[in-house]
């Protein structure tokens, strides 16, 4: 998974990502959003 949004960032720098790995890439980054909330306890688990 690690290596794959590694493979997306850098396409996303070159300026090569398609619209599906633009919409993965973004549901990565809302996941990665969503972790920091729950760890900064601004995101009840319930």
């Amino acid at each position: 998974m690690q290596q794959r949004l590694r493979t997306l960032l850098a396409r996303s720098q070159a300026g090569t990502l398609t619209f599906t790995e633009l919409q993965e890439l973004n549901e990565y980054e809302r996941i990665e959003h969503l972790v920091v909330m729950i760890k900064a306890g601004n995101l009840p688990l319930e």
